[in-house]
């Protein structure tokens, strides 16, 4: 028995992504990378593809998808910065470079700080799964028995309060 194969005249998804890579891809190299661009479209793609009974026509299909790999694009640069990573190629000056990581080993112990002392415990392992581990949120919402949602939400309150607290002591604002 053959093992039965969806043609992309019969999925809009498959359709779209077919159409969408060409267009998309080089936008996404620009920001990440080719590898990080390819990794983009796929999760994109794996992303919906659970839910790709939803869309009646690859129109409507190669929308969500847009939005869902540019949002995964930027996602993608906003960890960068956080995380400070830079290209090899850009080099960076030796002499600056222990000013800069002691700045940074400072901030890091400010932020522990204030995780360890003002966030619920739900609030830290949502925290910890999700930036360090890097768990997509139904991995996380599942291990925790939550919907994603509330583990979005719980996050969203987590990041803030940090933001206000390490403000309120840094004196910004």
């Amino acid at each position: 028995m053959k093992p039965s194969r969806v043609t992309t005249t019969e999925n809009p998804l498959l359709t779209a992504f077919s159409g969408l890579r060409r267009r998309l891809r080089p936008t996404l190299s620009r920001w990440l990378g080719e590898d990080e661009a390819d990794d983009a479209l796929q999760e994109a793609f794996c992303r919906l593809w659970p839910e790709r009974e939803r869309w009646a026509d690859a129109d409507e299909a190669a929308r969500v998808l847009n939005v869902t790999a540019r949002h995964i694009g930027i996602d993608e640069l906003r960890r960068r910065q956080k995380l400070g990573e830079t290209r090899l190629e850009e080099g960076c000056d030796p002499a600056e470079a222990t000013d800069a990581e002691d700045e940074a080993a400072e901030r890091y112990r400010r932020v522990k700080q204030i995780i360890d002392q003002r966030l619920t415990p739900l609030q830290r392992e949502i925290l910890e799964r999700r930036e360090t581990r890097e768990e997509a949120f139904e991995e996380i919402a599942a291990t925790l028995n939550m919907q994603p949602a509330a583990v979005r939400m719980q996050l969203s309150r987590a990041r803030k309060l940090i933001r206000e607290v390490y403000y309120e002591q840094s004196g910004i604002r």
